[in-house]
């Protein structure tokens, strides 16, 4: 049994989605009998599970259509499966990595890294904006030029956010650009922007005086001031009045209170919120996400469905954890399963907060799990 728990940890630890800012779950099998995936045009939903014979059926009258009706006086199609739009005559029309089309079946919007070009969706990764002419790239994320090719490589000038091959035209935070186009460390204390003599902007929670920075006096319980110390959003559990930042009459189990009233707005994870009594009440329908009623939920948690009298959720889904958005300088190429890097020597560590260690780490971590299975098989 210990041997068992000791597998599961490691195998748990090497799924994580290492550089993901946000996850989500994500439809992937179904659990009720006579219901199957459909996997929605992009932008249009997520991956659910229907009726088989629904499916069949639409389809018959509508190919790739994943929701709509059949009915013989009224037969349309209002969703398409991925890769496949809904033209102006109701039908399904087959456009890669489109997200959006006009009335008259032409693409006005592509799913990233594709772009539109000539009426398709061409993939041109790390790039922001592309030349409708040429086709070719005419701007990168940051730390990336785009070369005569039209492709976006990494700037060789250390800590240079935007630039090319020769010159640095914007450094990073905490840099600044010097007479030669590259990028010093801006040593004066507290300074986010300016040179080696004068600040020209400082980090939060300080303000300018003479091209120094000076702490702000804080007021108590803010978490944001200006340089006279005038509070404009106070710490959790707390509202603004009058330039200070105030207690709210304490509700049992409340996670967070409005803005500018003395109530509850959010409850904590197993309770619900009866807003006619500005009360926390335990939740009683399982895998509710957002109960509002005793008997009454508004959404169900991934994986879950509402019954038609909205007072239960039920499982029809088994559902896979991906990365809806990647951290900072990472970019996912692969639907969330992963999130890589876009820059390896010079995306600066304080900005990402990552380090590449972490995908060393988690491959190791899955080939010795798998070893650790092996050797109690």
């Amino acid at each position: 049994m210990i041997k068992f728990l000791i597998l599961l940890s490691l195998i748990i630890s090497s799924l994580q989605i290492n550089n993901c800012d946000y996850t989500k779950k994500v439809c992937k099998s179904c659990t009720k009998t006579g219901y199957t995936v459909v996997i929605p045009a992009y932008g249009y939903g997520e991956p659910k599970c229907v009726s088989q014979a629904f499916l069949e059926s639409l389809q018959e009258k509508f190919p790739h259509c994943i929701d709509g009706s059949f009915e013989e006086s009224n037969s349309y199609c209002s969703m398409c499966e991925r890769g496949y739009l809904v033209s102006g005559k109701g039908s399904c029309v087959e456009l890669p990595h489109c997200r959006y089309i006009n009335s008259d079946d032409i693409c006005e919007d592509c799913e990233r890294p594709y772009f539109l070009y000539n009426g398709e969706c061409i993939k041109k990764p790390i790039c922001e904006v592309i030349d409708q002419t040429s086709g070719k790239c005419k701007e990168c994320h940051s730390y990336y030029y785009p070369d005569d090719k039209g492709d976006c490589v990494q700037i060789p000038i250390e800590h240079c956010r935007k630039g090319n091959a020769k010159a640095c035209e914007e450094c990073q935070s905490h840099y600044y650009l010097t007479d030669d186009k590259k990028c010093a460390r801006v040593t004066l204390s507290n300074c986010d922007e300016g040179n080696a003599k004068e600040c020209t902007e400082c980090d939060y929670f300080y303000y300018l005086v003479e091209g120094k920075c000076q702490k702000i006096t804080k007021p108590a319980h803010c978490t944001w001031y200006d340089e006279k110390g005038n509070c404009d959003d106070c710490e959790d559990n707390y509202y603004l009045e009058n330039n200070e930042c105030k207690g709210y009459t304490k509700v049992d189990n409340c996670e967070d209170y409005l803005y500018d009233a003395n109530e509850c707005s959010r409850c904590k994870s197993s309770y619900y919120l009866d807003s006619e009594n500005n009360k926390c009440l335990p939740k009683t329908i399982a895998n509710c996400e957002n109960q509002t009623g005793e008997n009454l939920c508004e959404r169900c948690e991934d994986g879950y469905e509402l019954n038609e009298e909205n007072s239960k959720c039920e499982q029809f889904c088994v559902t896979e954890e991906i990365c809806s958005y990647c951290d900072e300088n990472y970019e996912t190429f692969d639907d969330g399963k992963t999130c890589t890097i876009l820059d390896t020597n010079y995306v600066s560590h304080e900005e990402t907060g990552t380090t590449n260690g972490n995908n060393f780490i988690s491959l190791n971590l899955t080939l010795f799990a798998s070893s650790l299975l092996l050797f109690i098989l």
